[in-house]
């Protein structure tokens, strides 16, 4: 990854998909958008061969979105 004799010219920064959906629904729940945002969670969720889920309210999403963060996380 670094290959030069300067040192870390080359700062690569890697993220996965995953955090951009949820970026982006985290985004969308704070505009008032839900409907966007439970899009981008229920692809998070196909991706990783879970049924989609449907929620309404806003705190639920954002519970959900949370608990989805988590449990990536401990992958």
């Amino acid at each position: 990854m670094y290959n030069n004799d300067v040192g870390r010219i080359c700062n690569f920064r890697i993220m996965r998909f995953a955090e951009v959906l949820f970026l982006h629904a985290e985004a969308c729940l704070e505009t008032g958008d839900n409907a966007n945002a439970m899009k981008d969670i229920n692809r998070i969720r196909v991706r990783a061969g879970l049924p989609e889920k449907q929620l309404g309210s806003q705190d639920e999403i954002m519970k959900e979105l949370q608990n989805q963060k988590n449990v990536g996380v401990c992958r």
